[in-house]
This record gives structure tokens, C-alpha cells and sequence, in this order.
């Protein structure tokens, strides 16, 4: 029937191929959505696996990040912290001091010094400076880059950096304590017959025009201590005064640098101390500071520079033997003699007062000090080193030759020994 009717017409014909070219237009542009829809499927698919190989490019290099960070720990805890079984004398240097000398520890080096002067001696035995000064009771405090020595009942402080003389500060009154700051600020305490004051002085030497001014009567009180923050703005006193009730003690915190307007910079003051009396403070950092009194130590935070308060405080026990601190760690150690064996207790607390480090031990000891995270200790013939950060031992043995004081040396595994014909440096052999 269709093909009748197709050759019966010729329009009809027409419109039948018509029909079949619009057909065949139509298979082209699905033809041409389809392979448009498959170069975009294709290019998804390459961007998706693109995007994993990427991302799993990035968890291995992460991966590897991760181990090499943790092998560079290891090799970290395994130099910092690793115990050391013996030592050799790495370096035999004769040196020759004559007269006597007190020593101080002064950045990895020395300075010995007396009524006469001071001198710098480095890791070599060598002499890097010398100056001459005349005092009755020097007395030497290091912080940071600075050294002060002072005439304790004379009338001049002498300052130091690691490159000798950076001036000298001559009083009118006699000096009773006195400290310094990282950056060279001394800060001192005079004593008159009817005032005392506080005085500060620049690195060079030069009073600055601030100060304090207290009587022992009234509202001020004899001044017992002082320290400085390491930036020299913050000042902490110790008082003890005579009120209407009786002795009063207190200890009083300045600023000055924030506190410019306010009645001698005061920024806060603390009495409850009972009976306690407080003959020593000392700043750990710009946020910490403690106040030791002969039953108790209290540990201060600082929020801001014009807000502290009390954080802690730490019973002192009857045995007490000893008290040392540094810019990080305070310590104190008991005897009890009853005890044959170990008869010693150290108890080493953070600048929170948090107890960190506790250790009996037997030896009787010279010295003890920290030096950055360890515990030092020593005699004439045994030295014991520990690490604070986890307890584990350093070192500990005897260590031979006459000597008068031990410091650590430029590295981890040196320390030298000094005294008056030489100077040792030790090896410690794993």
C-alpha cells in the first residue's frame, strides 16, 4: 500500500524523502550530544583520577613528613638525652691563679674574680678579658649576657658582658643586695641610717631617675631582697616591717614601663605570709616569679603585666639543707640524718610550683645548679648529672683531679673542671 501510493504521487514522494533527511539530521546531532557527553564523562573521570593521584601523592609525602620528623626526634632524644658511661680528659690546660678567687658561672664559660678584679676565661684556658676594680665583699650575679659585681657594704657595682667592662655605678650609700637583668639593668638596694632605697642604674653605670624610698616604720619596711624580671621592668621587693600589730611581712611587685601614672609604679603587694619571713624572691620570667620565706615558698603568675597573683605554695620541711634556683627550675634539698644510705632528698619544682624531678642520692656534694634542663651536682671526687625532663641519668661517677668548680661545657657531652693550676675538659663517652 505504501509503495502505491508513493508511485501514484510524486508529492508524496517528496515529502517521504523529506521525511528521511530530517531522519538523518536528527541521528547526526545525537550522534554529536553523544560523543559530547562522552568527552565530558572522559574528562570527570580524568579529573577524579587525577584528584586521587593527587591526594595520594600528598598522604605519602605527608607520611614521609611524619617519619622524618619522628627520626629527627629520635636523633634529638638520642643526642640530648642519652646516659654516658665513663669520660676522657679531652683537653689538660695549665692555667695559674694566684691569690683567691670565688668563680661564677658566666654563659658556658667562667669569671673568676676577688677584691682586686675579674676575669673571663673560655673553654681554651684563654683569658678574654681582665679588669681591675678595688672592693672589700664582691659579690657576683649573672643574667643572661650581664655579669654585676658588687662591694656589699661599699659604695660601687661593676658590670660586665661577655666582652668585659660596660661601665661602673658608684653609690652615695652603702650597698646591702642588690641584681641584674638580661639587659644589663642593676637594680640595688642602699641602706641609711634613717631611709632605705632602691636605686637603679643602666648598664653603663648612669642612675636612672626612678627609685623607691621606705622606712622601716609605716607603710614601707625595711627592704630584705629585690629581683628584676629579665627585661628590667618588673621589680619584686621583700619587706619587713614594724606596725602597730607588730613585724610585718610583704612582698611588693613594680612595673616600670606600664605603670608610669601610677604612685611609684606599684602594681600589687601580698601579706599573707603569717610568720613567715620572706629574705629572698627571684623572677623566673616575665610570668612567673617566687618568693622564698624560711617555712614556705609562693609561686606568682602574671596574667598581664599590672595583674599577678599567687598560683602556688610549697611547704618548706624541717630538714631543709639547701635552696637553688635558675630562670626556669627552683630546687631544694633535705637531709635526713636518720637515713644511712641515701640520706639526701632533692625536690626540683617548675615555675608554677609544680614538683617535676625528685631524686634521693647519697653523696654529700659542693655544689648543686642547673644548667638549661639538667640537675647538676658534685664533690671533690664524684659527679652526678640528670635530665629533668624525664629523670633518666646523664652521668654519674667519679670524675679525678683537683678542682674548684665544674661547669658545663660548649657542648652536650663536655664539661670542664677548674682550678687554680689548670683547667680540664672532659669528654662524656656513651
Amino acid at each position: 500500500m505504501r509503495r502505491k501510493d508513493r508511485d501514484s504521487s510524486g508529492d508524496d514522494l517528496d515529502e517521504e524523502y523529506e521525511d528521511i533527511a530530517i531522519l538523518d539530521g536528527d541521528d547526526d546531532d545525537d550522534d554529536d550530544a553523544s560523543e559530547e557527553k562522552r568527552k565530558k564523562g572522559s574528562s570527570l573521570l580524568y579529573r577524579r583520577k587525577l584528584l586521587q593521584h593527587r591526594l595520594f601523592l600528598l598522604f605519602l609525602i605527608l607520611i614521609l613528613v611524619g617519619l622524618v620528623c619522628y627520626a629527627g626526634y629520635l636523633v634529638y632524644k638520642w643526642v640530648t638525652n642519652r646516659y654516658f658511661h665513663e669520660y676522657e680528659v679531652e683537653q689538660d690546660i695549665p692555667i695559674s691563679l694566684e691569690g683567691q678567687y670565688s668563680f661564677i658561672r658566666f654563659e658556658n664559660n667562667l669569671v673568676y674574680y676577688n677584691g682586686d678584679g675579674a676575669a673571663y676565661l673560655d673553654e681554651n684556658g684563654k683569658v678574654m678579658w681582665a679588669s681591675s676594680y678595688e672592693m672589700n665583699n664582691p659579690v657576683a650575679e649573672v643574667r643572661g649576657d650581664y655579669l654585676a659585681i658588687a662591694d656589699i657594704k661599699g659604695t660601687r657595682i661593676e658590670i660586665f658582658d661577655q666582652n668585659g667592662s660596660t661601665g661602673r655605678a658608684d653609690t652615695v650609700i652603702p650597698i646591702t643586695r642588690f641584681t641584674v637583668a638580661e639587659q644589663g639593668v642593676v637594680a640595688a638596694i642602699l641602706e641609711a641610717d634613717v631611709a632605705n632605697y632602691v636605686n637603679f642604674y643602666t648598664r653603663e653605670g648612669k642612675k636612672l631617675d626612678i627609685g623607691i624610698k621606705t622606712v622601716i616604720s609605716g607603710e614601707g619596711g625595711y627592704p630584705l631582697d629585690l629581683a628584676l624580671s629579665p627585661s628590667g621592668t618588673g621589680l619584686m621587693v621583700s619587706y619587713v616591717g614594724v606596725e602597730s600589730t607588730g613585724i610585718k611581712e610583704k612582698v611588693v611587685f613594680y612595673n616600670y614601663d606600664v605603670a608610669r601614672a601610677e604612685v611609684q609604679n606599684l602594681v600589687a603587694g601580698f601579706e599573707e605570709y603569717g610568720n613567715t619571713m620572706v629574705a629572698d624572691v627571684t623572677f623566673f620570667d616575665e610570668k612567673s616569679a617566687a618568693a622564698i620565706g624560711d617555712d614556705q615558698i609562693i609561686f606568682y603568675g602574671f596574667r598581664t603585666a599590672k595583674d599577678v597573683s599567687e598560683v602556688a605554695r610549697v611547704p618548706i620541711e624541717k630538714n631543709y639543707f639547701d635552696l637553688f634556683y635558675s630562670d626556669s627550675y627552683l630546687g631544694l634539698v633535705y637531709r635526713d640524718e636518720t637515713v644511712v644510705d641515701e640520706p639526701y632528698t632533692v625536690k626540683v619544682y617548675n615555675s608554677s610550683g609544680k614538683l617535676i624531678f625528685e631524686k634521693k642520692f647519697a653523696e654529700g656534694y659542693e655544689d648543686i645548679y642547673f644548667h638549661k634542663d639538667e640537675l647538676i651536682y658534685y664533690n671533690s671526687a664524684y659527679l652526678a648529672d640528670y635530665y629533668l625532663k624525664d629523670g633518666s641519668e646523664k652521668f654519674a661517677g667519679t670524675i679525678g683531679g683537683e678542682f674548684d668548680i665544674v661547669t658545663s661545657g660548649p657542648s652536650n657531652n663536655r664539661l670542664m673542671t677548674v682550678g687554680y693550676q689548670n683547667m680540664r675538659v672532659l669528654k662524656l663517652v656513651p
